[in-house]
């Protein structure tokens, strides 16, 4: 039996708690190019400004799929006590990084294909290819291949799956909200904002800046539960039905 989202958010916390550093290490390379886009805002109107926010924002992205493949690897590892080298897995992410972009790509278009013919179909090819990026990082599977090796880690258990989807990565949303929302009002009370307009349509910038710093602790937490997951599937496979015939040697 596949473990529960609760005892899959006590293994993450624990891992996670235990090689913090390490993993927010990669993530924090994110803050880069959120913090050129947090100074561009007081920049003048201007094309050159326009083109370095482009440039920042495909640095973004770039360093978004990188981080993944990296902290997917190190989690990977580590969970199975495995030395971890990171220089090594810095290097295999840029190689393995345009594969895992083409994956995204198709993974999305699937999605956005079956919600645009019918809001249902898309929710479950959803859930059919959630490990498709999974599957692409640690087992080097290329796009389309992803796509069936996840739907088929899905096929026979759907709804358990997908409660293990929805209710470990809600918990963690929600206990994150709380906390960052503490730290907004304290921030709000200490520089006098009043809660309206750090709630209204144009917060203060500071709260792109604290959130961005949150993000950089949240985003491994949730790859390694996604990974624990994934493994957790994987060590639990459907068995299949017994064939009603039989061949005869």
């Amino acid at each position: 039996m596949a473990s529960n989202p609760f005892e899959l958010l006590h293994e993450s916390w624990s891992l996670y708690r235990k090689h913090l550093w390490s993993l927010v290490g990669y993530s924090a390379w994110m803050l880069l190019p959120v913090g050129a886009l947090f100074l561009l805002t007081f920049a003048p109107d201007h094309w050159l400004v326009f083109a370095v926010a482009m440039l920042c924002t495909l640095s973004e992205i770039f360093l978004a799929l990188w981080m993944t493949i990296a902290i997917t690897h190190s989690v990977n590892r580590l969970s199975q006590k495995q030395e971890v080298n990171h220089i090594a897995i810095s290097h295999d992410a840029l190689i393995r990084l345009p594969t895992l972009l083409k994956t995204a790509v198709l993974q999305g278009l699937v999605v956005i294909g079956g919600l645009l013919l019918f809001i249902v179909p898309g929710v479950i090819f959803a859930f059919w290819y959630a490990f498709a990026q999974l599957s692409t990082i640690l087992d080097g599977k290329r796009p389309v291949e992803a796509l069936t090796a996840s739907k088929e880690l899905v096929k026979g258990r759907f709804w358990t799956v997908a409660w293990r989807l929805i209710a470990g990565p809600i918990f963690l949303a929600l206990v994150y909200s709380t906390v960052i929302g503490l730290v907004f009002m304290l921030v709000a009370s200490l520089t006098g904002v009043d809660r309206e307009t750090l709630v209204g349509a144009q917060p203060p910038d500071w709260v792109t800046l604290i959130d961005a710093v949150g993000q950089v602790f949240l985003i491994p937490l949730l790859l390694v539960y996604s990974v624990l997951l994934y493994q957790d599937l994987k060590k639990h496979p459907v068995k299949p039905l017994l064939d009603k015939s039989c061949d005869v040697a």
